[in-house]
């Protein structure tokens, strides 16, 4: 996607699974650019500096909380909400429409940690909550992501166009997000049971030598 200085709102980038800026190299100087960033309140962390381009990271933003979401029928519809600057959390079919209103309600007073995890594919959340309530993740919500709280598998619901989130109730929860790249299962699983072919190839075949 191109981004055009004051043609787009910084702070949407990331709420559609944009990461990272491309730049020129004096964008820095750009008046119209500093403007932007400063009303975006974005976190930006420079990765590339030299004479051709300059490019930002957009740093991970903070899990949130919401009560409720504004709620749409297909990603393109979720998309043109996303768009809306006062619309903060858009999820696509939900299970429960329960959780759907015409306005996304978020909530300040729940508590979320981060737990350090030796698994890089692996994002773990404590989440300490007086009322039951949406947890939006903004990580992108690749095919491969699964999650679990508390020991029980949750459905990933796809939030703000790119991102993840859950439906949690009442309650403390150890919230597990675990990546595990598609096809992974099933090329073990063939790995396997070509070792066990050529081990019951090779018994077979010192059985033939003894006979």
């Amino acid at each position: 996607s191109l981004y055009q200085i004051g043609k787009v709102n910084l702070a949407k980038l990331p709420k559609v699974g944009i990461t990272l800026i491309l730049g020129s190299p004096d964008i820095e100087d750009d008046t119209k650019w500093k403007s932007e960033l400063a009303k975006s309140n974005l976190n930006l962390q420079k990765v590339y500096s030299g004479t051709d381009a300059v490019i930002f990271r957009i740093e991970n933003q903070i899990p949130k909380t919401f009560t409720s979401a504004v709620c749409t029928k297909t990603k393109k519809d979720e998309l043109d909400k996303v768009n809306e600057v006062t619309i903060p959390l858009v999820l696509t079919n939900p299970n429960n429409q329960n959780i759907c209103s015409s306005k996304a309600k978020e909530v300040k007073n729940i508590k979320i940690t981060y737990k350090s995890s030796d698994d890089p594919n692996k994002l773990i959340i404590n989440v300490k909550a007086s009322e039951k309530h949406i947890l939006y993740v903004p990580v992108t919500n690749d095919d491969g992501w699964s999650a679990s709280a508390n020991g029980k598998t949750l459905k990933i619901i796809n939030a703000n166009h790119s991102f993840m989130a859950l439906e949690l109730p009442k309650g403390n929860h150890n919230v597990v997000f675990a990546y595990s790249p598609p096809g992974f299962r099933i090329s073990v699983i063939i790995t396997l049971l070509g070792l066990g072919v050529f081990v019951l190839l090779g018994v077979y075949t010192r059985r033939r030598k003894t006979t």
